[in-house]
Parts: structure tokens; sequence; C-alpha cells
């Protein structure tokens, strides 16, 4: 199984100091721990981020996708838009509210919960606070 946090959409208006950075280094820090936890190697998983203006997380799974891939999904996470742009520590809210629908997703692929704290404990220690993930016009 191999996980990809793609995307993370804003609506008009709607706007985060967000660094490609967290994707890589959320992608690197899942596929190591996923890998070593699954037995599922056909499965691939896209994972989008999205805001809305709901008051708690929403998710869509499952979705199939792309032709290239008879086991390839994707997922439309829907972020609470209020509770992050309140949020004191964006970083860690968004880890936080991101690593719980991860956790959510693959209680599906039948993925122990003692892996999925493991990325969440990796991810909160890495990103919150650390500044090469806040978004400062990098060259793309």
């Amino acid at each position: 199984m191999k996980i990809y946090l793609t995307e993370f959409y804003m609506n008009p208006r709607f706007y985060f100091d967000i660094s490609y950075r967290i994707y890589n280094y959320f992608n690197s820090c899942t596929n190591k721990i996923i890998r070593a936890a699954s037995k599922d190697d056909d499965t691939l998983l896209w994972i989008i981020l999205d805001t809305k203006r709901i008051k708690k997380t929403k998710i869509e799974n499952r979705i199939k996708w792309g032709p290239r891939n008879k086991n390839e999904y994707k997922t439309v996470v829907y972020l609470p838009y209020d509770v992050l742009k309140k949020s004191r520590n964006f970083q860690y809210d968004l880890v936080d509210i991101v690593c719980d629908a991860l956790s959510e997703i693959l209680r599906d692929y039948n993925i122990q919960e003692k892996h999925l704290t493991k990325i969440k404990e990796h991810c909160l220690a890495e990103i919150p606070g650390n500044p090469k993930y806040v978004f400062d016009e990098e060259k793309s």
C-alpha cells in the first residue's frame, strides 16, 4: 500500500501558510510505517485535502480513481475551515486533524492502531513550530 497526501485545495478567500514540505514529510513518514505494517502492495491511495465551513472533519473515502491500477483510490478529507482559521497553532491542528482522518481511513485497510499512533507522533514531533514547514514563497 502506498499513500500520497497530494493537494490542499482552498476555496477563494481561504488561505493558510502551508508548505509542500509538509506533504513530503507526511508521505515519507506514512509510507515508511505503513509499508512495514501492510501486506497489501497493490493499493494506491491519494488523499486530497479541502476546506469547508463545517464543524468537524468529513471524509469521502475510497472513490475509485484512475485507470492505471485497479486498486487506486482517491479520498477527499474536508477540513473544518473555522477551526483551522481560529487555531493558535495551525501546523499542530492541521497535522492532528489529518492524522485523525488518516486513522479513520486506514481502519478500512486493517492497519493496526499502534502504527497510526506512530505516524501521528512522528508528524507532531517534526512539523509544528518548525519554520521549514511554513510557506515562504518557495521556488517551484
